[in-house]
């Protein structure tokens, strides 16, 4: 249950709510509403976001707080392989449904890097995530292939890895094996995330509206980047050409704290 306030004949979110103490706003920590005669909680403003189970989806608005998009905990921590520093070790939110849909390029392709899925995620912090929580982006070295790669399964990691604050998700990370790429043309561009399975069948945990991309291409092949089917089941054949969605990941530190609303259901935001 969200709280909302009027402003200019509007309804606007409250995110975080204050009482006056001695003449200063305090922040409140916690609130309570009688029901029956018994006090329920229904705010409370101070859980690291650590504290949270894998699946729980949080709410951050966008620059002007008049909407608010909704990210997946996926992960907590470096996940596990080898090909992550200590960059990684935070809170890996996922958008929950499709932000956008773009095609790739009208010409043949080298990797993920720099190209449209790449640029289309730097800019998205910008104009979809409030500045209060994009400063706080953590910017994290990504296992990928480099373009002077592009023709082979040879994977940058660790401090070598792609830089970034908003990306999209690997295959990998997703649950799908290398060899289960098109006669094994899928780099290891990471390692399976905690809240993922391994499986290329579908799957409610990947389900979105339509396709979407990944950030692993094909090796040895300028045409294509692996890619979702709506019902979470592995696309070997995501033509560079073709529209499809756009889910972006982001990392905030595991000390992140989360406000949470609480009566009628729960809802949880990072302010």
């Amino acid at each position: 249950m969200a709280i909302y306030t009027g402003i200019d004949g509007s309804a606007k979110s409250v995110s975080k709510i204050y009482t006056g103490v001695g003449g200063t706003a305090r922040p409140v920590h916690k609130g309570y509403i009688g029901v029956d005669g018994v006090a329920k909680k229904f705010y409370d403003g101070g859980n690291p976001i650590s504290s949270f189970a894998l699946g729980t989806e949080f709410g951050i608005s966008d620059p002007s707080g008049n909407k608010t998009y909704w990210y997946k905990l996926i992960h907590k921590g470096v996940p596990g392989g080898g090909l992550y520093d200590s960059t990684a070790n935070g809170a890996w939110l996922w958008r929950t449904n499709i932000a956008a849909s773009t095609s790739i390029s009208n010409n043949y392709i080298y990797g993920y890097e720099g190209w449209a899925l790449d640029n289309w995620c730097v800019n998205y912090p910008g104009g979809n995530i409030t500045s209060s929580v994009a400063n706080r982006l953590m910017t994290v070295h990504l296992p990928y292939v480099k373009q002077a790669d592009y023709g082979s399964a040879n994977v940058s990691s660790g401090s070598n890895g792609l830089s970034r604050k908003c990306f999209l998700l690997s295959a990998v990370e997703m649950g799908v094996y290398t060899w289960q790429g098109v006669d094994g043309l899928m780099a290891q561009e990471g390692a399976k995330l905690d809240y993922f399975d391994y499986t290329t069948a579908a799957t409610d945990k990947r389900k979105a509206d339509k396709e979407y991309w990944t950030r692993s291409k094909r090796t040895h092949n300028g045409n294509y980047m692996y890619a979702f089917y709506a019902d979470g089941s592995l696309c070997n054949a995501g033509y560079r050409e073709n529209s499809h969605g756009l889910r972006p990941c982001i990392v905030l530190p595991l000390n992140t704290l989360v406000t949470t609303f609480k009566f009628l259901g729960e809802l949880n935001y990072i302010n």
